[in-house]
């Protein structure tokens, strides 16, 4: 059985040898999600790819790291409640699940943060990628709409895409990373080292279950998600100079305050909370998932187009 689905005059074929009642088998589903992701970036086609990763380049990712996971507990928690509501228990036991497990998340970004000298309440205050906001805003949407399915195709993607991100890559980041700095955190945890390789098959396992309507939302939540992760950013990516005169600005921002201050309170609870909160974490054809394991290995190990590098 095949069933051809249209997203934004882009079409892709789910293909499924058994009874839809019964339930499509796991591979196919998979198929049928990436299949999603592909199309967006077929459509996206962005000929530019981030520029070249640096230590201030990286800060500003991790700031877009902790806005796009900042409220991803909380919007998962809001969407179990609207799930039982309607009586779906398996998609509200998922989304409750998935929310404990991406506790404290924004809490490993700004140690990271912290670890490349910066004050990371300054920084995720003042630093707040456009490609961020974008992707936040519509996690939240779909978690306030009266059927928050969207929200399982946009957590899918992000989960698929990270599992891009190996031991490699994590020691590329390491590599233009300051002797000594320890600021690769949030990035282990969402990578395929770290939970979401396992998450991505828990995803599958949740949506193989659910009708085939539902399946269909899904996988255009994954193509949206999906298409604002790869498209670069409109306005052009911030230049390294920019970038470092903003952190400049940052740092002696940081500095005055501190001067500023009694000696004694100098260490705030912020820092303190969020150190205490890093202590607590170190405890016969290509298929369209093959397509895209290719795609991931091959042409995103330098990141995301839009990187989170927009012009700001």
């Amino acid at each position: 059985m095949s069933v051809h689905i249209q997203l934004r005059d882009f079409k892709f074929q789910y293909v499924s040898l058994t009874d839809f009642q019964i339930g499509p088998s796991l591979e196919a589903v998979q198929d049928f999600l990436d299949s999603a992701i592909l199309a967006a970036w077929y459509e996206a086609s962005p000929v530019s790819m981030p520029p070249t990763l640096t230590p201030a380049r990286w800060v500003w990712r991790l700031a877009g790291s902790y806005h796009t996971t900042h409220n991803t507990t909380a919007f998962l928690r809001q969407a179990a409640e609207r799930f039982i509501a309607s009586g779906r228990w398996d998609l509200a036991q998922w989304a409750s699940e998935r929310a404990s497990e991406e506790q404290g998340h924004d809490q490993l970004a700004l140690l990271d943060i912290q670890a490349m000298g910066y004050d990371p309440n300054l920084v995720v205050n003042h630093l707040v990628p456009s490609a961020a906001v974008e992707l936040v805003n519509y996690f939240s949407q779909h978690v306030e709409a009266i059927d928050p399915i969207g929200c399982v195709g946009y957590m899918y993607v992000l989960e698929r895409l990270a599992t891009r991100i190996g031991a490699s890559a994590i020691q590329r980041v390491k590599a233009i990373l300051p002797p000594d700095v320890k600021a690769t955190r949030c990035l282990w945890v969402h990578s395929s080292l770290g939970a979401d390789a396992d998450h991505v098959k828990e995803n599958i396992a949740a949506i193989a279950q659910l009708t085939l309507a539902e399946q269909c939302n899904v996988a255009i939540a994954c193509y949206e998600t999906a298409k604002m992760c790869f498209t670069p950013p409109q306005g052009g990516y911030i230049s390294e100079q920019a970038l470092k005169q903003r952190l400049d600005s940052l740092h002696e921002a940081a500095d005055l305050a501190c001067k500023c201050l009694p000696s004694e309170t100098k260490a705030t609870d912020g820092a303190t909370n969020c150190q205490q909160e890093g202590t607590a974490f170190q405890n016969s054809f290509f298929r369209s998932a093959e397509k895209l394991d290719f795609l991931l290995k091959s042409q995103l190990q330098a990141g995301l187009p839009n990187g989170q590098d927009d012009q700001v």
